[in-house]
């Protein structure tokens, strides 16, 4: 079942007025991770396999070593693979 969401109006205040308002495909998100809970706005990555987010976020969610983790998957996009670009899989709801 397809669900339809309206884009996020962000603004630019260093922008002129023609272009001070954009509309991103944001989405308000909770995740869940034991009883650590933090709502976030996420980009919408509809080619993506996985949800990817910030490492920042680890420390919120609990997770004192975000490298820590048995489930580690080397990254590429449009760029190509790059040796720096890991994955850091944990397991969220």
């Amino acid at each position: 079942m397809p669900y339809r969401f309206a884009y996020t109006r962000v603004s630019n205040p260093f922008l002129s007025e023609i272009v001070k308002f954009r509309f991103h495909p944001l989405l308000k998100i909770g995740l869940l991770r034991n009883s650590n809970f933090i709502k976030i706005e996420a980009y919408i990555d509809t080619g993506s396999q996985w949800c990817l987010f910030d490492n920042a976020l680890a420390k919120l969610l609990g997770i004192k070593d975000y490298k820590d983790t048995k489930e580690r998957i080397p990254l590429s996009g449009i760029g190509g693979k790059q040796p720096e670009n890991i994955g850091y899989f944990h397991k969220l709801n």
